[in-house]
């Protein structure tokens, strides 16, 4: 057991060696990272060159409290992350240059869909879709891949659109940040009704 006091509520306590969070053995002395139950870490040190037995706290890093994951877990974790979404700037990257493999899918109403929306993109409201309304959509495009988009990072719309068509069967990725990514990054609008085809992108 370890008596020590802890400035996170203020008193002494004993911790078990289940509290021992680290250890590091230097020329003799022991020095133990120890959480106590209030959650705040400890830093007690011991041994013949310890001197007395000391408590002090370490400072809470709400950064590093939790360890990374290895390089591998990371790896798989980011890299599909990849597979479900992009965002604005490769979507208007690969626009600009003429990719034509796939079309991008505006998930909010008709209305907002009138007001501003992507270039070329294709209105199918959430609430509309079913799978012959989606395969009436895209069979203007001869694209392998659908890229819907909602308003922003809060708007779950696209979320929503893109599990739809995914149960339809349709490949498909989410643009992050949504319209409001999109023109915070100063990319060009459409307005009006689209009129893209499988050739075109024009919108009227």
């Amino acid at each position: 057991m370890f008596d020590v006091h802890c400035d996170g509520h203020g008193s002494r306590t004993l911790l078990s060696t289940r509290a021992i969070e680290q250890v590091d053995q230097r020329g003799g002395r022991i020095e133990l990272t120890l959480r106590c139950w209030c959650g705040r870490l400890l830093h007690h040190v011991t041994g013949r060159n310890g001197g007395h037995l000391r408590a002090d706290a370490v400072p809470v890093t709400r950064v590093l409290e939790v360890a990374a994951a290895s390089s591998d877990e990371a790896r798989d974790h980011f890299a599909g992350r990849l597979r479900f979404q992009t965002d604005p700037a490769d979507v208007w990257h690969d626009m600009a240059a003429g990719e034509d493999r796939f079309v991008v899918v505006d998930v909010r109403s008709s209305e907002a869909f009138r007001e501003a929306h992507l270039p070329g993109a294709i209105s199918l409201p959430v609430a509309e879709m079913d799978a012959q309304t989606a395969r009436a959509a895209l069979a203007r495009s001869d694209a392998e891949l659908v890229v819907v988009y909602c308003w922003r990072t809060s708007c779950n719309g696209a979320a929503k659109g893109a599990a739809r068509l995914a149960s339809f069967g349709i490949p498909v990725k989410e643009m992050i940040g949504g319209i409001e990514g999109w023109r915070a990054e100063g990319l060009p609008l459409e307005s009006g009704e689209c009129q893209a085809t499988a050739g075109s992108r024009a919108c009227a």
